[in-house]
């Protein structure tokens, strides 16, 4: 039990970061702004946009920062280090961007379903980015991946609920 919750310790930056740009994006346009798409509306050599405009470049730095502080709050019970906590974030944003530019060129539009890949697109990487500091114990990478779908079916349902997405996915 304590490699779960070790795992969950070490990979919560990452989510924090994967679910903040939600409502990050939320907020702008509360305040009667317009999201700024990180693409900047740019088309790839196959004629669809680089990633469409779910990718902002608010949600990004909000997912940065949400993420960074969940690690600040837990290195002061000596549970993280901030600045693992700022690579998982960085990486898990990355690693939703990727996700993003590889459903373009699959066709699919934003909002669109993946089974899996919206599932596991940031927590592979986040641990990618995280492996350029060091090496992550594979216990907590397998544990992440293993509970990374239901907790991400989970927390979007409920983003959906709170009207903070169009779809439920």
């Amino acid at each position: 039990m304590d490699t779960i919750v070790d795992a969950i310790v070490w990979i919560l930056p990452a989510y924090l970061a994967n679910g903040t740009p939600v409502l990050t994006v939320y907020l702008v346009r509360r305040t009667g702004h317009r999201p700024h798409p990180i693409d900047r509306g740019a088309f790839f050599i196959d004629g669809k946009r680089l990633l469409g405009d779910n990718k902002s470049v608010e949600g990004f730095i909000g997912g940065v920062v949400a993420g960074a502080t969940g690690g600040a709050l837990l290195q002061m019970f000596g549970l993280h280090e901030i600045f693992s906590a700022l690579l998982l974030s960085v990486g898990a944003l990355l690693g939703d961007i990727t996700g993003a530019f590889i459903k373009r060129r699959l066709g699919l539009k934003p909002g669109d379903p993946a089974p899996l890949l919206d599932q596991l697109d940031f927590v592979i990487g986040a641990t990618l980015v995280y492996y350029l500091y060091r090496p992550a114990p594979l216990e907590y990478v397998v544990v992440a991946l293993a509970i990374t779908p239901l907790v991400h079916l989970a927390t979007n349902a409920v983003a959906y609920t709170l009207k903070l997405k169009d779809k439920p996915w």
